[in-house]
């Protein structure tokens, strides 16, 4: 049985062998974004949350998905997701959108922000589109 879960940042390097490929792949896919080591200093010093799709039985990970909280202007918190990485995302991304709520909660963010693709609407039916993230590189 597929699980979500956040990792702990005590357990994180525990869990390093399993959150590898996703991470690299997520990287390769966005090389000019996101950095591998970046990505996981902040998953061990605890600034950036992981979180993944796991299956005890088989010992394997079916995602990982990581962001971070957000203090935003007047103080409101949020859960903002940078990214996401797996595979067979219909069998485990609602559970694991249920643990992006539970931890923002835990928290004390009053939302949960994606940045992602089109492509995310449809699984993502309970949110709204706010806006659009717009890129200029210089």
């Amino acid at each position: 049985m597929t699980v979500a879960l956040w990792i702990p940042k005590e357990v994180i390097a525990q869990s390093l062998e399993l959150v590898h490929p996703h991470l690299r792949r997520f990287c390769e896919r966005f090389p000019d974004d996101y950095s591998l080591p970046e990505i996981l200093v902040g998953l061990l010093n605890g600034q950036t949350a992981g979180f993944m799709a796991w299956e005890e039985e088989k010992r394997i990970s079916h995602a990982f998905a990581f962001g971070s909280v957000v203090v935003e202007h007047g103080g409101q918190k949020c859960l903002q997701m940078a990214g996401i990485e797996g595979e067979n995302l219909d069998q485990w991304q609602a559970m694991m959108d249920d643990e992006f709520t539970r931890f923002a909660k835990e928290n004390g963010c009053n939302k949960v922000r994606f940045i992602g693709r089109k492509g995310w609407k449809h699984y993502l039916p309970t949110y709204r589109v706010k806006f659009y993230v717009f890129q200029r590189d210089l």
